[in-house]
């Protein structure tokens, strides 16, 4: 936990969401203000954007580790991450499930001669997203909240949109489906995040339209 910190804390952090808009902003975006780059779950091995910029700067990836083919959750590759320059993989699920466990047993394994540098979401910061959400969080919230709990100098987010718009193209399959993650409840949630932490927080423009009409 010490050592991700140090990663975080005073950095200029921008997280990037799998929006489909973000595809068309992408050259807008100068990745030489920020310190690190943050992605989420499949946008390391899914998302083609023209810039190669873009494909490249996987500073940080948040990912859950879910393996789940129905539902859109297919086998991950470590050495793709590895190939495309992520040079740390944060865990969004502790091992506080047989679930959750498992999946990170199942990761361990497959880490074992490629050595991604690796750590886990902490307890602490992972049950105070579910509690305060009152719902089972996506990834980009868990990364949000841990990211903001390590002490960056700014959070820059762009591409997350809590479902509100379209995902880009293969990202999540089944994500008109019903899920246990229900979107209205965490965007509730970010707002009072926001509002407590705009000195930190910059927001898109997608993103700010989106909190103005939720009550």
């Amino acid at each position: 936990m010490d050592n991700f910190r140090k990663i975080i804390e005073g950095k200029d952090v921008l997280l990037l969401g799998p929006a489909s808009y973000l595809r068309d902003k992408v050259h807008d975006i100068r990745f030489d203000d920020y310190d690190l780059v943050v992605k989420i779950n499949k946008m390391v091995e899914k998302l083609l954007f023209s810039s190669e910029e873009f494909e490249i700067r996987n500073d940080i990836l948040y990912h859950c580790l879910d393996i789940n083919i129905p539902n859109g959750d297919m086998p991950y590759s470590i050495r793709t991450w590895i190939n495309k320059g992520v040079k740390h993989l944060r865990l969004t699920h502790p091992p506080i499930t047989h679930y959750y466990a498992r999946n990170i047993s199942r990761f361990i394994d497959l880490n074992k001669e490629l050595k991604i540098p690796n750590s886990i979401v902490s307890r602490g910061v992972f049950e105070f997203v579910c509690r305060e959400s009152k719902t089972s969080p996506n990834a980009g919230t868990i990364a949000i909240c841990d990211l903001l709990s390590n002490n960056p100098s700014t959070l820059d987010i762009k591409g997350i949109t809590f479902c509100k718009t379209p995902y880009a193209d293969e990202y999540r399959k089944n994500i008109g489906k019903k899920s246990q993650h229900d979107p209205d409840k965490q965007v509730l949630f970010f707002k009072e995040i926001y509002k407590n932490n705009k000195n930190k927080i910059k927001i898109d423009n997608e993103l700010a339209s989106i909190l103005e009409k939720v009550k």
